[in-house]
């Protein structure tokens, strides 16, 4: 099964999203514990559950890629299973690696 397609757009509506909330924060002076907030992040938790369902994502990758890893911007290794060579985890193609090698 080709997740790319899954994957790619969940990255799309995540990042859509928070550059959304960026745009918000000055001109209406919003907090991080502000209704809006709330409700964006509650979006992409339910956003990040049910694409983690589609791709079988059983280990929590998507999480850890998009808040550990800053959506692959920090360029941080992982491994699929332990004792398996870690490696960079930059794009979806990589996060896309990392899930099916998890299975």
């Amino acid at each position: 099964m080709n997740i790319i397609p899954a994957l790619t757009e969940w990255q799309r509506q995540i990042d859509q999203s928070n550059q959304m909330l960026e745009t918000l924060i000055k001109p209406l002076m919003l907090a991080p514990e502000s209704p809006v907030y709330e409700s964006i992040w509650a979006l992409q938790a339910s956003l990040t559950a049910a694409v983690a369902k589609i791709v079988g994502d059983k280990s929590e990758w998507l999480i850890w890629y998009q808040i550990d890893n800053d959506m692959g911007r920090l360029a941080l290794k992982a491994s699929p299973v332990d004792g398996k060579p870690t490696r960079k985890i930059t794009s979806i193609s990589d996060l896309a690696w990392l899930i099916q090698e998890s299975k």
